[in-house]
């Protein structure tokens, strides 16, 4: 289950939310057990979260600090660096 803002793995063991304003938001992990959450790094930006069918790794579309800059990017939540698929100029 996914939208903009929440995304809930396949097997419903892990959700993802959007929490921030605007440019400044980030996603945040909790696992179906944990009472916590944690920020996945690297997610300033993120303007929309879907889990992988495997529920173990993020799509991410992240936006720059200007309107044009837009970025998907796959995040793995063993807390490896994202991989970037496509960019617009961020960065640049």
């Amino acid at each position: 289950v996914s939208g903009a803002g929440i995304a809930i793995s396949a097997d419903g063991r892990r959700v993802a939310v959007l929490l921030g304003p605007g440019n400044d938001s980030r996603v945040w992990l909790s696992e179906r057990d944990a009472p916590t959450r944690t920020e996945l790094p690297g997610s300033l930006g993120a303007g929309a979260v879907t889990f992988a069918p495997d529920g173990r790794r993020l799509a991410v579309i992240v936006s720059g600090r200007r309107s044009t800059e837009v970025a998907l990017e796959v995040h793995t939540l063993d807390g490896s660096p994202p991989r970037i698929l496509s960019d617009t100029g961020m960065g640049n």
